[in-house]
């Protein structure tokens, strides 16, 4: 009896998976490349439809063979996928790499950006005569262009929020602490099916997926890149809720990642007991207003460098409030970034990251402000990229949600 096909979990369409795998390879094909090794678990279940602790062999041409080390069976119910066999560890791998391309020197695709340094060393050792080439670069330009399959994902993702967003209109009270907000969010946003983690491609990045924060907390240190600050509950909590009690008049920022079925959303909204002071309300229509030109500006076609020059130009130009996307050192350099099966995905509007948007796309728009004697403003919100434009995933205010 397969345990798999018995508990019946949703699996990856066979035609999704055979679509990114022909878009790889003719990457592939473009550089010359006769293969590419990829070892990444995020990369491995966006090739393959299952997510094992294992390596992938994709050829140019031909079909990919996937080697598992845990669990074979898992894999093999899973994925969609001919060729699923055991690992036979790195040796194991660098004997099927020299039955596919002998041992004289030639280009070999390999995730340099995520493997780690022993683990490539010690290919190196076994293969020398090999040229190894960062394909990191080329799926995660694939990844950056999603189906409708996955934008459906994106989509229901971002439904996660309704039940969440009222969680916290429901339980905002004075002398409530951002941990008790919290948890009551988190306890929404799993009853409607998230998964509980957070990918992100760079190494050593961790984040919950839920932060609540007010006061001062939004604008405090954090080694995390995003605007939010965040003391936690202690040095090493990273960027989660603390123990600082709500107060009236002092916004409550709920900046929350959701998930379906592995797609990430990404959406922040201001929340308060009463009328928060005149200040904040200018900078939180200050950033709604960055928002609408940078909606403006997300078309097909539109290098992301280029709407990150515009918005920067026209936030001096007008007088950005104070904290604008990071108080002091947590100032961000970019307004929006993609999202995917990982939360640090192309593209990024960013100055420098030239890639133009394409329809499929899917990012997450962040324009806040932070002040440290008031609390923090701002929004943000997830979008499509359509031939037409930015379609958001969400319909939901924008205000700031006042609470009597």
């Amino acid at each position: 009896m397969s345990v798999v096909s018995e508990l019946n979990p949703p699996l990856v369409p066979p035609a999704e998976i055979a679509a990114r795998t022909a878009r790889f390879q003719a990457r592939l094909s473009a550089q010359g490349l006769p293969l590419a090794v990829i070892s990444h678990p995020v990369d491995l279940y966006y090739l393959t439809g299952t997510m094992p602790d294992g390596w992938l062999i994709v050829p140019a041409a031909g079909r990919p063979e996937l080697l598992v080390r845990k669990s074979l069976s898992r894999a093999r119910s899973e994925s969609p996928l001919d060729d699923v066999r055991p690992f036979l560890g790195i040796r194991g791998l660098a004997d099927e790499l020299l039955v596919r391309l002998g041992d004289g020197a030639t280009n070999v695709g390999l995730d340099l950006d995520v493997l780690p340094a022993a683990t490539f060393l010690r290919l190196q050792a076994l293969l020398p005569a090999y040229r190894w080439i960062d394909s990191g670069p080329l799926i995660r330009q694939i990844r950056a262009v999603k189906s409708a399959w996955e934008v459906e994902r994106h989509r229901r993702a971002a439904r996660q929020y309704l039940a969440t967003f009222q969680a916290i209109r429901d339980n905002l009270r004075e002398g409530t602490t951002e941990l008790e907000l919290s948890s009551l969010a988190e306890a929404a946003m799993r009853r409607e099916g998230h998964q509980g983690l957070v990918r992100f491609r760079r190494s050593g990045m961790e984040l919950w997926f839920c932060l609540v924060g007010t006061g001062l907390g939004p604008s405090y240190p954090t080694a995390f890149d995003g605007p939010v600050g965040s003391d936690g509950l202690h040095p090493a909590s990273g960027p989660v809720a603390g123990r600082r009690p709500i107060r009236r008049g002092v916004p409550v920022m709920a900046d929350i990642v959701g998930n379906h079925e592995g797609y990430h959303a990404d959406i922040a909204r201001l929340f308060c007991l009463g009328e928060p002071p005149d200040e904040l309300k200018r900078a939180h229509d200050f950033c709604r207003t960055a928002l609408r030109r940078i909606e403006n500006l997300m078309r097909p076609g539109t290098p992301c460098d280029e709407i990150h020059r515009e918005i920067s130009a026209w936030a001096k130009a007008q007088g950005e409030p104070e904290g604008f996307m990071g108080y002091g050192e947590n100032r961000v350099k970019f307004f929006g970034h993609g999202i995917g099966l990982e939360l640090d995905e192309y593209p990024i509007i960013a100055g420098g990251f030239t890639l133009a948007l394409e329809p499929g796309m899917v990012l997450a728009v962040e324009p806040k402000a932070f002040y440290p004697e008031l609390g923090p403003a701002g929004l943000e919100m997830c979008y499509v990229i359509t031939e037409q434009g930015p379609e958001p995933l969400l319909d939901y205010p924008e205000e700031i949600q006042l609470v009597p």
